[in-house]
């Protein structure tokens, strides 16, 4: 593992990863859906964080934060997967994110808690397509650094 390309790889894909999501969530299309369920009693209004500027800066410093870390695993699943196109490796490794943290996490909020169904559908079908993203800038940059 070569700490550089852990921390620049993961840090830039961070950032994409925190952009990318500002395009899928906030959306009109999407926020319409958010909206309808904003009184719902387990949404945190963004007066708790202070605003939506605090929201943002907590969002995008986590997302930078953790894709770090991802990036630590994928340089350790990097030589483990035998794909040629970085493509293709990247969006595999994104797809393992999203089978192995997302899935399971929408499925257990669906078990314990009344969540509208439908955010809970279209936070599957976000995050598959940010985590595939995500997943392939880091894979890509991981192999240029």
């Amino acid at each position: 593992m070569d700490p550089r390309k852990v921390i620049v790889s993961g840090f830039v894909a961070g950032l994409v990863s925190f952009i990318a999501g500002l395009f899928l969530y906030l959306n009109p299309l999407v926020t319409a859906y958010y909206e309808d369920y904003g009184d719902w009693p387990g949404a945190k209004p963004m007066e708790f964080f202070g605003g939506m500027d605090n929201w943002l800066f907590l969002t995008g410093g986590g997302t930078v934060l953790l894709m770090i870390f991802t990036a630590m695993l994928y340089s350790y699943i990097d030589k483990a997967v035998k794909m040629k196109s970085v493509v293709k490796k990247g969006a595999f490794f994104g797809s393992l994110l999203w089978l192995s943290y997302t899935l399971p996490a929408v499925y257990h909020i669906w078990l314990m808690y009344t969540y509208p169904g439908i955010l809970l559908l279209l936070e599957l079908v976000l995050s598959f397509i940010g985590n595939v993203i995500t997943g392939i800038v880091l894979a890509w940059l991981y192999e240029r650094l």
